[in-house]
């Protein structure tokens, strides 16, 4: 897992730096005005009007892969994957086609802050950027059956394509004062992030059919398998457009934005280090999970997993709640993002950024009940989640504005990642938390001594340039916290290191 985690963790990093200069690119042209609010908005409606399928076929295919390879043989597989496939492009064709009928009503409810011209202006534009849910129902399957036969680059790179191809866009776009431009991007985007995935599953032996069965046993097997996990990710959805609408009332012009900033600079940190663990660790996790035998080994590799990931989280969520002003101000500042911008998103930043840690806790316990076929729990933990949140972000929001609905995020995330960790132990028993624990509490440990070092040396130094003094505390916040790792032996951080080492000496061995 470390060596593949560590790969993919490279990969992520720029596909996700890729993905922070789009952002930075965005602010600087359009900061946060309606242009971007509208942007956001379509694309958070056209994720819950596909995202459910797409991210429980992602979540729910491998191990309902593995059960038809198991009971029947890879032909019987890969005809299953072809026919899901074809079965969510006929799904995806009704959705966008309701879409097109629907745009104007959907709006006014997905933003009903907006002014009646820039609701007509969101329909056309939901429109135009709803197409794209093709290429996901295209690919959905596709990117779990690459991880499968152990390709991870191909899928792991899709971002840094469709961030290239978006600014490009964006930047013409911008030149030429079109929305519509900037939409057709969108779906270009979209579409051309999957451009490598063609040859990729042909070298792995696959051979798309051209079937359509949706009454076959075996993906009535998996909807059965997969409707819970639709549910939860629906019911995750539905918060995020609640907040995103609530934003829009709150902040008529730039609230939507200013959440998304903040939200796309938290999901810079998963992206590199949750995912990366979670989507190496799973189908190990799912292969395990089917074996009761395996069980004590399942439990290892979810408490490493858990481990290893909080060995960067922690220390990424103290930065972020310190330097939450400095960090907004470097990547943003510039072009149409004022210093009110700064303000706005550095505020939402800081309540955001302690969800990082029970997001990491929430994706690892969820992925090992789907790997123990169990995906019903995960609904359940997930419903309370987002009924805490949606009930917090009224009331938050009415004391605290922007910030309360941050904040709402943070203590639901807070609830569903304790929840699942209490229900998997119920389920499996011991999770191994003692020795969890240990590992956290120096982590916690190592993160407090480098946000006294890296604070101080921010506050204190006597240097004018504000840029200058947060690049020394960043300096001095890695050095410090390398240095207390290894002082504390943390056994993640050695055997992360003995894994990057093994994979170094396997590409370069000695003559």
């Amino acid at each position: 897992m470390g060596s593949i985690a560590f790969q993919l963790m490279v990969i992520t990093i720029i596909s996700k730096f890729t993905g922070l200069f789009r952002e930075v690119f965005f602010g600087a042209v359009f900061g946060t005005s309606i242009i971007k609010d509208i942007y956001v908005i379509t694309n958070s409606l056209t994720a819950i009007l596909f995202s459910y399928l797409f991210v429980s076929t992602q979540t729910t295919f491998i191990p309902m892969y593995n059960n038809v390879l198991s009971k029947k043989d890879r032909k019987a597989a890969d005809h299953f994957t072809a026919n899901l496939t074809n079965t969510l492009v006929l799904l995806a064709g009704l959705v966008i086609l309701l879409t097109w009928i629907f745009a104007d009503p959907l709006a006014r409810i997905i933003a009903p802050g907006f002014s009646p011209e820039n609701i007509a202006k969101t329909a056309d534009f939901l429109r135009i950027v709803v197409v794209g849910i093709l290429f996901s129902a295209i690919n959905a399957a596709p990117i779990s059956y690459l991880n499968i036969y152990d390709n991870f680059a191909t899928p792991a790179t899709t971002g840094i394509l469709m961030n290239i191809i978006l600014v490009a866009f964006a930047f013409v776009a911008a030149k030429q004062e079109s929305m519509v431009l900037l939409a057709v991007g969108a779906v270009a985007a979209k579409g051309l992030q999957y451009i490598f995935f063609p040859r990729a599953m042909r070298k792995t032996g696959y051979r798309h059919a051209w079937v359509l069965n949706p009454k076959d046993p075996f993906i009535r097997e998996a909807l059965l398998i997969a409707l819970p996990a639709i549910f939860s990710i629906l019911v995750n959805d539905l918060s995020v457009i609640i907040d995103k609408s609530i934003a829009s009332a709150i902040v008529s012009e730039g609230g939507v934005s200013a959440m998304d900033y903040a939200a796309k600079l938290i999901d810079f940190v998963q992206g590199i280090v949750v995912v990366s663990i979670v989507t190496a660790s799973y189908p190990r996790m799912s292969r395990l999970g089917q074996n009761r035998s395996m069980r004590p080994r399942f439990k290892r590799l979810t408490q490493r997993a858990v481990s290893s990931g909080a060995l960067l989280v922690i220390p990424s969520v103290v930065g972020l709640m310190l330097f939450a002003t400095p960090i907004t101000r470097i990547f943003f500042e510039r072009g149409a993002f004022t210093p009110e911008s700064t303000a706005m998103v550095s505020t939402i930043l800081f309540w955001y950024a302690p969800s990082l840690l029970f997001i990491l806790f929430s994706q690892v316990y969820t992925r090992a009940f789907y790997s123990l076929k169990d995906t019903r729990t995960p609904l359940i933990a997930g419903a309370i989640q987002v009924g805490v949140d949606i009930v917090l972000n009224f009331v938050l929001s009415y004391f605290f504005g922007l910030s309360g609905l941050a904040a709402s995020t943070t203590i639901g995330a807070i609830a569903g990642s304790l929840l699942l960790m209490t229900l998997l132990r119920k389920k499996i028993g011991p999770l191994g938390l003692s020795r969890m624990g240990k590992s956290l509490a120096k982590i916690l440990l190592a993160t407090l001594v480098m946000g006294l070092a890296s604070w101080s040396v921010y506050y204190f130094l006597p240097l004018a340039s504000d840029n200058l003094r947060f690049f020394l505390a960043l300096l001095v916040a890695i050095l410090t916290y390398l240095v207390v790792v290894i002082a504390l032996r943390i056994p993640e951080a050695q055997h992360l290191a003995l894994r990057a080492i093994e994979r170094l000496e396997a590409r370069f061995p000695e003559k």
